[in-house]
């Protein structure tokens, strides 16, 4: 891609020292690097894995789930990271809300995800890491690792797969059971095919109103289990769509709304109407945070 087309992406068009960081970045040989977020919080990533690969050059991951967890996001809010990875999400939920609690399985990815965590100094008393997945039962279950997990340590799942070479026990929790009766503004789900098993232990909280707002990566066209089962508890719907303008709210099966190169995310409310007004303005406001 020539240099003229990245400068019109977001990323590069409303921070523009991110082009000199990304060349900066290019440059330097460490297998691991400290980046810093549109919000300011600091992120140590790997400069040979794709996830870090693109923090370190853009500055920001998956912009458009950047942006609707950003404004949807209220600082009395309680939020959700399952499948934190390395922390990102968690980071920019830290810097928008009263609470945040985060849960990755996975030992190596829990290691990076805690210590990026602490790098938010006082603020990351508001961060509890639970190291173990997400399910409909609380209990063990096997993590399937894929063979590409070790250059792309992403995609290990609770989904059984005939191409993961190989399988690791992990404790799993029921969000029901961790939540009890708390009330929660945003969950971000991205489980790699698991979404519909970590709802379905949630179902008290999700049928009770008590979470708000679920931004979830689907694998499948909708309708799905997952998108099924919120919907059936009152939730509606959002496709992702975005523009050098900002994200769009669409409909979940309009041009746009599923990516052919990769598993997009949706957006599903017990707040419409609050969601369209939040999302509503244009611009990025995740890449130019105020009063963080």
């Amino acid at each position: 891609m020539r240099i003229a087309d990245r400068v019109v992406k977001p990323g590069y068009l409303l921070r523009p020292d991110q082009l000199l960081r990304r060349i900066v970045n290019q440059r330097r040989r460490d297998a691991e690097i400290t980046t810093v977020l549109p919000w300011g919080a600091r992120i140590r990533v790997s400069t040979t894995a794709p996830l870090g690969i693109g923090i370190a050059r853009r500055g920001v991951h998956e912009l458009a789930v950047t942006e609707v967890l950003w404004r949807l996001a209220d600082r009395e809010d309680a939020a959700l990271d399952v499948g934190a990875n390395i922390g990102y999400f968690t980071l920019l939920l830290a810097a928008r809300c009263r609470e945040v609690r985060a849960f990755e399985p996975h030992p190596m990815l829990h290691r990076a995800l805690a210590r990026n965590v602490e790098m938010l100094g006082a603020a990351a008393r508001k961060v509890t890491i639970y190291e173990c997945a997400v399910s409909d039962r609380t209990g063990t279950a096997m993590l399937s690792i894929p063979a590409e997990f070790s250059v792309d340590p992403t995609g290990a799942s609770l989904v059984a797969s005939d191409d993961a070479v190989a399988v690791e026990e992990v404790p799993t929790v029921r969000l029901d059971d961790v939540l009890g009766t708390s009330r929660v503004g945003v969950l971000k789900l991205d489980v790699e095919g698991h979404e519909a098993a970590a709802l379905a232990g949630a179902e008290r909280a999700l049928m009770a109103g008590a979470i708000r707002d679920v931004v979830f990566e689907e694998h499948h066209a909708l309708p799905t289990a997952a998108s099924e089962l919120l919907t059936s508890n009152g939730y509606s719907i959002f496709g992702l769509r975005e523009r050098l303008t900002g994200v769009e709210l669409i409909e979940p099966s309009a041009t746009g709304a599923r990516p052919r190169w990769d598993a997009p995310s949706y957006l599903a409310t017990r707040e419409p109407e609050r969601a369209a007004q939040r999302l509503g303005r244009r611009g990025w406001h995740s890449l130019r945070p105020r009063g963080v």
